[in-house]
């Protein structure tokens, strides 16, 4: 087999396991739907508005949502420390 195609047969199976991801950016929140259908968009824009409503919006970077595996993950900024009360404030959100 020719090198090229052996590097194209790689590359076939080597695909993202996420092709589909949406990541919308507001506030300078990467909003990332696994399915990116719309409910999940609707959860996140949510958490986001109440983010911003609460003043909140710096302290969060990246939030990935996958609502098959009811799956919700954060990426905070360095100052939200676990446990401490400005942590706790992601917690009440409403």
């Amino acid at each position: 087999m020719e090198l090229e195609k052996v590097v194209q047969l790689i590359a076939s199976l080597c695909k993202p396991e996420f092709e589909n991801l949406s990541t919308p950016i507001k506030h300078q929140i990467v909003l990332i739907s696994r399915h990116n259908i719309e409910r999940e968009q609707k959860e996140l824009d949510d958490f986001e508005k109440i983010v911003c409503r609460k003043s909140l919006e710096k302290y969060v970077h990246e939030v990935f949502y996958d609502s098959n595996a009811c799956l919700c993950c954060f990426e905070f900024s360095k100052e939200v420390e676990k446990f401490s009360p400005l942590a706790g404030e992601f917690l009440v959100l409403q």
